[in-house]
């Protein structure tokens, strides 16, 4: 052994001097609480009165009956589900309420489905009733855990004394579903009526407050029922926060679909992270973070008019190509899970379809196990972050309806086009969503049309026709897109087929399809009168200017015209060789007789007057000039009505817009009809 020199022991009398202070220190004691210690054990010096619970219990029951009760064969199933979502739940202080019997207490929501089915027979009739249907609402709750004994109670209770307002307030666990009834004399009622959810009471099971979680399943079986309940609560984390944080540009982002359903168009970028609720005191705390989208919309295609025969998958999904996030291939990218514990932590959520929508769920846990409570930055009452940004639930992202300057409160099936006014009928047969859903039209280009703006949609087979669509669309100033495949329309030429059946749908709504066509002699274009689901083609003549020269924009702007209902001004012109018009050939034979002798120049004048086309008073040539709707040439125009006289009718002004009253005109007069503003339709509802 080696010998002790005096520095030698010196260094160890303070050594153990300083050690024994230490050992006394108070800062000793925290050191060894933080090294020995959970989380979660140091979290048990918060008061019960700040404790709350979250989580959930699922109610499964079914009941069956069958017996004979008045010579009368009666049998009956029930089966009733329900999951109540706790979140929250406070504890109550006796001296807010000293007669509540529980420890924590308050209001949970809950979903619900209902079906049950009963039936009566004997010798003198059968009847039967079947009630179905499921939804949502409140339930009361209570919770305690005394001496290890668990007691939950949900549904049982319809009076609770809310702590906040120090008043009773009833809550009766119900909901509405419907029923039909057939009667014995063969009478069928249908009808609605109430359900209420399964009461559930939890007790003789054990508990453990300081584990900070409580979790089981029972099951209870009768001689005509089974009852499976499943509860899984935890203690909230009182002094952590998870908080779900939208990229920057969340306010402005909208949805966007790839070229078909399988390819994601854009995405958002989402992070949680894990602080202290007083910002004065950073915390390090990591949690488990769990990703969930609901309410997801699966709508067919990836706008409204593509892909044809589109399918229904989830249009989000969270991007599974983080090695750090697991994502079930199950799940269908609707359920990720970090698989380490993280403080800060980025996911995307990727869209397959211009009018995606849904929420972005987050549950945080600690290492062990406890629940963190979550917000959305920004929106402290939100735990669920919705995608687009959408206050007012319409499934609609507020930056289209800031774009198109939508009030707030519009639904999204409205559809109240107002311009052009039109025949006074607002709407152009598509509502607000699938405006904003949109459109594939001319060369793979998708577009969100004006809800403002009456729409219309022309797959054009007609070369060099847009100057007419243009002049057309800015004289009427409907909304007009092109389409250059046919699959941009239904068979039946449906423009916005890719739909559920949903709230958001009111109308199959019909585009144009306008072709070239060999008419017959004298005729540039054909159509039938709108609105466009009556429509079958719009016609144009084939070769057109070799026949009518450069007045083809006017005649597709005609044609269209009457697409969306715009008759002529009036009606009556005819060709002299028409039956009945023997006088018209009589006056142009006397004339040439009168006037020409033998000169050959004036025989010429006269010589097709079979063909002569004569416009007469009110008639299609009537009303203003400079309407695309009126006639603008004839060879003679007639007046008077016993005695006609014919006049030549002369070069007329070039038509530029459509008319907005009868107008006047020095040959043909007013219109008959005329105001073709006022006549447009553009919806087929």
């Amino acid at each position: 052994m080696g010998k002790i020199t005096p520095k030698l022991l010196i260094s160890i009398l303070v050594l153990a001097m300083a050690f024994a202070f230490f050992a006394k220190s108070p800062w000793n004691n925290a050191f060894n609480l933080f090294l020995t210690k959970s989380w979660a054990e140091e979290d048990e010096t918060q008061s019960a009165e700040s404790s709350t619970w979250s989580g959930k219990i699922t109610v499964t029951y079914s009941g069956w009956s069958d017996r004979v009760r008045d010579g009368a064969h009666e049998k009956s199933e029930t089966k009733s589900n329900a999951t109540y979502y706790v979140k929250r739940l406070p504890f109550i202080s006796k001296e807010v309420c000293s007669t509540c019997e529980a420890d924590w207490e308050g209001i949970v929501t809950f979903t619900a489905t209902f079906d049950q089915q009963s039936s009566r027979r004997s010798e003198r009739c059968t009847s039967s009733l079947v009630v179905r249907g499921n939804g949502t609402g409140e339930a009361h709750m209570g919770l305690s855990c005394q001496d290890g004994d668990l007691l939950i109670d949900v549904g049982s209770v319809s009076n609770y004394l809310d702590p906040k307002t120090r008043k009773e307030r009833e809550v009766i666990a119900e909901y509405k579903v419907q029923y039909r009834e057939t009667a014995c004399d063969g009478k069928e009622y249908k009808g609605e009526r109430t359900a209420s959810p399964p009461k559930t009471i939890i007790q003789n099971e054990r508990c453990d407050l300081k584990k900070g979680r409580i979790s089981g399943t029972k099951t209870i079986k009768g001689k005509s029922s089974v009852e499976t309940i499943t509860w899984d609560l935890a203690l909230d984390s009182p002094d952590l926060e998870a908080v779900i944080i939208p990229h920057r540009d969340f306010n402005w982002w909208m949805p966007e679909a790839g070229k078909d359903e399988k390819t994601a168009g854009n995405s958002l970028e989402v992070t949680v992270k894990v602080q202290s609720k007083n910002e004065k005191k950073p915390s390090k705390q990591k949690a488990k973070l769990t990703f969930e989208l609901v309410d997801v919309s699966k709508e067919p295609g990836v706008c409204m008019n593509w892909p044809r025969n589109g399918q229904d998958d989830f249009d989000l999904k969270i991007d599974d190509s983080n090695e750090e996030l697991e994502v079930p291939p199950e799940k269908k990218g609707q359920w990720a899970q970090t698989k380490e514990h993280h403080q800060e932590f980025r996911i995307f959520v990727k869209s397959y379809d211009y009018g995606a929508y849904g929420k972005l769920k987050v549950k945080a846990e600690t290492k062990d196990g406890r629940p963190i409570s979550v917000r959305v930055e920004g929106q402290p009452s939100q735990d669920e972050l919705m995608i687009p940004l959408d206050n007012n639930n319409n499934h609609i992202a507020d930056k289209y309806e800031r774009d198109f300057y939508i009030p707030g409160n519009k639904a999204a099936d409205s559809d109240e086009d107002f311009i052009p006014e039109g025949d006074k009928n607002r709407g152009d047969g598509l509502t607000l969503y699938e405006e904003y859903r949109g459109f594939m039209t001319k060369n793979n280009k998708h577009v969100r049309s004006d809800p403002a703006k009456k729409t219309l949609f022309i797959y054009n087979k007609v070369p060099h026709a847009k100057a007419g669509i243009d002049l057309f669309s800015a004289q009427s100033r409907i909304e007009v897109f092109e389409l250059d495949k046919e699959d941009q329309m239904s068979p039946s030429r449906v423009i916005n087929y890719n739909y559920n059946n949903h709230h958001a749908h009111k109308t199959d709504q019909h585009g144009l399809k306008m072709i070239e066509a060999n008419l017959e002699t004298g005729t540039a274009g054909e159509a039938p009168l709108g609105p466009p689901k009556k429509v079958d083609s719009v016609r144009i003549q084939k070769d057109y200017e070799k026949v009518y020269g450069n007045k083809k924009s006017i005649t597709i702007a005609h044609e269209l015209g009457h697409a969306v209902k715009i008759e002529h001004h009036g009606d009556g012109n005819y060709e002299c060789s028409d039956k009945g018009r023997e006088y018209c050939m009589n006056e142009f034979e006397r004339r040439r007789e009168e006037e020409c002798g033998y000169a050959p120049d004036c025989i010429k004048k006269y010589r097709g007057a079979l063909f002569f086309y004569i416009a007469v008073q009110n008639g299609e040539n009537s009303g203003d000039e400079k309407c695309i709707m009126r006639y603008y040439e004839a060879h003679y125009y007639e007046k008077g009505w016993a005695n006609k006289t014919f006049h030549p009718y002369d070069k007329d002004k070039t038509p530029t817009g459509y008319c907005s009253n009868k107008g006047t005109n020095p040959k043909t007069g007013d219109a008959t009809r005329g105001n073709c503003m006022g006549q447009i339709r553009v919806s087929d509802k």
